[in-house]
C-alpha cells in the first residue's frame, strides 16, 4: 500500500509541475500617442530578421519582481509596420524604404530604490532599385530608461 500511495504521489507531481506554462508580459506600440514626423520616406515593409524570435526579452513583475518574458501583442513585424504608418505615413512624394529588424532585446533591473529599462534595437535599411533590393544602411541604437523618460545611451550609425 506504501508503495503505491509514493507512486501516486511521483505521478501526481510530476504530471503538476510538468504542465508549467511559459508566462509572456504582452506589450504594445498601439498606445503609443506619437504624431507624423517630417521624413521624406515611408516604410512599406517590415522583416523579422531576429535570430531568436520567442521573445523580445524580459520585464519584472510583480511585488517580488518575478521576471517574465515579454512579447508583442502581435507579431513584431506587423507591431512595427503599424506603429511606423503613423510616424512616417506614406505619401505620393515620399520614396519607400522597408526594414529588417536584425535584434531586438528589452530587460529591467532593479535596485533598492529605483528601476531601469534597457532596450537595443538593431535593424538594416532596404531600398529597391531596378528591381532588385540594396541594404542602404545598418543601424543600432540603444537606450535606457528610469522612469523619467528615454535617455539614449550608444546610439552608433554603420
Amino acid at each position: 500500500m506504501n508503495k503505491l500511495l509514493a507512486l501516486f504521489f511521483v505521478v501526481v507531481s510530476t504530471v503538476a509541475f510538468s504542465q508549467n506554462k511559459t508566462e509572456f508580459h504582452k506589450v504594445s506600440l498601439k498606445d503609443k500617442k506619437d504624431n507624423a514626423v517630417g521624413f521624406n520616406f515611408y516604410v512599406e515593409n517590415v522583416y523579422d530578421g531576429r535570430q531568436f524570435k520567442e521573445n523580445i526579452g524580459t520585464v519584472q513583475k510583480g511585488g517580488f519582481n518575478r521576471k517574465v518574458l515579454a512579447n508583442f501583442e502581435k507579431p513584431l513585424a506587423e507591431e512595427f509596420l503599424d506603429y511606423l504608418a503613423i510616424i512616417c505615413p506614406k505619401e505620393e512624394n515620399k520614396s519607400k524604404i522597408s526594414i529588417r529588424i536584425n535584434d531586438l532585446y528589452v530587460s529591467e533591473l532593479t535596485r533598492a530604490m529605483s528601476e531601469t529599462g534597457y532596450a537595443t534595437l538593431a535593424i538594416d535599411v532596404i531600398e529597391s532599385k531596378e528591381g532588385a533590393d540594396y541594404i542602404v544602411g545598418s543601424y543600432t541604437a540603444s537606450a535606457e530608461s528610469n522612469g523619467m523618460g528615454m535617455l539614449p545611451v550608444n546610439t552608433m550609425n554603420d
